[in-house]
């Protein structure tokens, strides 16, 4: 092939002329072509927001550590792996919300530029004609009015696909038959986008383009698509990508529904909030997206093309922002694609996810970060939903971006699946990330699986797919029967809880087999039986379980999980935190004062008449009278008193003393009355009012 002003093209390509683009390299026009977007009302509830979830955190640490500090050795293991984990997604919660004032948004609208613009598309061999189209058409269809060029990378075009190109006016980029761009690992690896775009940029776009749009086949741009985006390469030359919401806003199916929700956050305010913005000179990373993102060609070609591994899209940003590009995220540029429509599909994409990330942190990370002593602060997993009032703002500013922006999600605590979608992805990446250490111990080259879109025939849901939730069922199963070769069924507290866990797991199994079928109308008949025979088995293994073990279940053991009966000693703390040293101590010191003035003798005093012996106090009066029909109830409710104060108080050694000797004397002078009765009657009654 060649690459002049006439390149002509193999068997499956158009012929191409030189671009009717402008040969520029883009010129500043727009003065503030990025902008924040946060008033400063919006401002102050976030700063409160974040004041608020850190004292709520630090309440939840105060407790969290009381716990650790009374738990064994392997629980004491359990709560440490446990406690990193939550640090972690604490830090990460107060850093979304510490960065969130900083959101901004391309706030020019540019209908001509002097850029030479190229929107180009990947195809891989599995995704239909009429799905390409369809994108190709939305990208003829915008109301930017300046040159652009449309493309389609192709690894080999049918001859109809072909023929709609020349047609339509789409130049084709096709490596079919070159060895060079065809390797097994990458760069340029065969049969991936990776591969289709680096022949493009080589052949043509570092060439002929200033700024290049790429496009998943199933993300069609909608018609502001450009005019919304060009202008964030003006805000500075060292912008070298723009990155953009990515939105499945016809997934039809209950998992692609709980990716979208999950996700509004990450797409909306979060990733606006890492955009380079002129205005304060700072920025963070905004991470590309490889359904759609745009590039400078020259930083591109200065950093060395599209990055490596499956997750092409993070690897670029990584190289771009190591090697002191800029990125700006548009949040008004939208393009909607299909998102998966099985969920096997989407685990899939988890686990291709995960493991590829795993791969390019350990095994292209020189490549990626060549000059970098620590990791950019954002670089990042997608964001946890940060708090539900500041959802609820940030849901009724229109910031979202999930679906389709007429039809914003649901608040989330009124979404089911979008804790159950957060929940089983992190199963299925946890696989990733286990497949993405194996493949680079033993030195594979990973293999992935291209999403369906657009196909009439869905695959059907293998039995295998679900693996991981069978091992989770089998794992709690395990957890239930091996302790009862070693322990007494009463000591073992926690069977209730591992078989909790199992009849949960079997609950999820069963509405993931039933929404596959009942979304997709149709099912194979061995498919869906093996299914049937499975859950079967899972229902089995619980109803036997529970019929054989019933008394290791459900006894008072087990029912301790979830009824306290240890009183929390240290509300102290949490209460000088929250309502200051004076209002506590204050309240604190009159009730052990009151506690500890009251008298012995004179609290005895009704219980020792009765019992016929020497009483040197008096009674108190009021409820504890002489001849009051309810005295002696005061002496309960003192005792309890002396209890929660002694349990409660751990800064006052001397208290805890008096509480103590207190209680103490008191039940040594109740023992004394009820020997005197010889027959164990106690009480602040004579024997014969018993009667009464």
């Amino acid at each position: 092939m060649s690459d002049t002003s006439e390149i002509s093209h193999s068997e499956c390509s158009v012929d191409f002329k030189k671009s009717d683009c402008r040969s520029s390299n883009g010129s500043v026009v727009a003065p503030e072509p990025v902008a924040f977007c946060v008033s400063k009302w919006d401002t102050a509830v976030s700063r409160l927001t974040l004041l608020l979830l850190t004292l709520a955190y630090i309440y939840f640490w105060v407790y969290f550590s009381y716990a650790v500090a009374g738990s064994k050795s392997f629980m004491n293991l359990v709560f440490t792996l446990l406690a990193i984990l939550l640090i972690c997604d604490q830090i990460f919660h107060l850093w979304t919300q510490w960065v969130f004032p900083r959101m901004s948004r391309v706030a020019v609208s540019m209908k001509d530029s002097d850029f030479r613009i190229a929107m180009i598309v990947t195809k891989a061999p599995s995704e239909p004609h009429d799905l390409l189209v369809d994108t190709l058409k939305c990208m003829f269809d915008q109301d930017y009015q300046g040159k652009y060029d449309v493309w389609i990378a192709d690894e080999r075009p049918t001859p109809e696909m072909e023929a709609w190109c020349l047609e339509n006016g789409v130049r084709i980029s096709c490596r079919f038959g070159i060895e060079e761009y065809h390797r097994k690992d990458w760069p340029k690896r065969t049969r991936c986008k990776e591969g289709n775009l680096a022949y493009f940029y080589d052949k043509y776009g570092y060439e002929n383009y200033d700024v290049v749009f790429q496009f998943d086949s199933d993300h069609a741009p909608t018609r502001t698509y450009l005019s919304s985006a060009i202008a964030g390469f003006t805000a500075d030359p060292d912008v070298g990508y723009m990155a953009f919401p990515s939105i499945n806003g016809a997934s039809k199916s209950w998992a692609g529904k709980g990716r979208t929700w999950l996700e509004a956050n990450y797409y909306g305010p979060f990733l606006s909030a890492f955009s380079y913005n002129p205005l304060d000179g700072e920025f963070l990373m905004p991470n590309c997206t490889g359904s759609h993102y745009a590039v400078r060609t020259s930083a591109l070609k200065e950093i060395g093309g599209i990055g490596p591994e499956l997750d092409e899209d993070l690897s670029t940003t990584i190289m771009f922002m190591s090697r002191g590009f800029k990125g700006v995220y548009s949040i008004d540029t939208i393009a909607l694609g299909l998102g998966p429509e099985t969920f096997e599909s989407a685990m899939v994409q988890e686990f291709q996810w995960a493991r590829s990330a795993i791969i390019l942190f350990f095994r292209w990370f020189k490549v990626m970060i060549p000059n970098y002593k620590y990791f950019t602060p954002g670089l990042t997993l997608p964001a946890v939903l940060i708090a539900y009032g500041h959802y609820l703002m940030v849901r009724k500013r229109g910031w979202l971006r999930a679906g389709t922006l007429e039809d914003p999600p649901p608040p989330i605590f009124a979404s089911p699946v979008v804790w159950l979608y957060r929940a089983l992805r992190v199963v299925w990446m946890s696989r990733g990330v286990i497949a993405g250490f194996q493949e680079l111990l033993f030195h594979k080259t990973p293999q992935f699986k291209v999403t369906p879109k657009g196909q009439n025939d869905v695959a059907v849901l293998s039995v295998a797919n679900l693996l991981p939730l069978y091992t989770i069922y089998l794992t709690f199963g395990a957890a239930f029967w091996l302790p009862l070769i070693w322990k007494e069924p009463e000591q073992m507290g926690i069977a209730l809880y591992m078989y909790i866990c199992a009849a949960g797991t079997t609950c999820i199994t069963i509405f993931v087999v039933f929404m596959h079928f009942w979304e997709n109308g149709r099912a194979d008949l061995g498919n869906a039986l093996a299914h049937v025979v499975v859950l079967a088995l899972l229902i089995a293994g619980l109803v036997v379980t529970s019929v054989l073990e019933s008394r290791v279940i459900f006894n008072a053991a087990a029912g301790n999980l979830f009824i306290p009966v240890e009183v929390f000693p240290h509300e102290w703390i949490v209460m000088l935190i929250f309502y200051g040293i004076s209002i506590f101590s204050q309240n604190e010191a009159l009730n052990h004062d009151y506690l500890l003035i009251l008298d012995i003798d004179n609290l005895l005093y009704n219980f020792s008449m009765p019992a016929g012996l020497p009483a040197p106090g008096q009674s108190y009066g009021g409820w504890e009278g002489p001849n009051v029909e309810v005295r002696g109830q005061f002496m309960g409710h003192y005792l309890s008193a002396l209890a929660f104060a002694f349990k409660s108080t751990s800064n006052n050694d001397d208290a805890k003393h008096e509480f103590q000797t207190q209680s103490d004397a008191l039940l040594q002078g109740l023992s004394k009355c009820q020997a005197a009765h010889s027959d164990g009657y106690l009480s602040a009654f004579p024997k014969e009012h018993s009667d009464r």
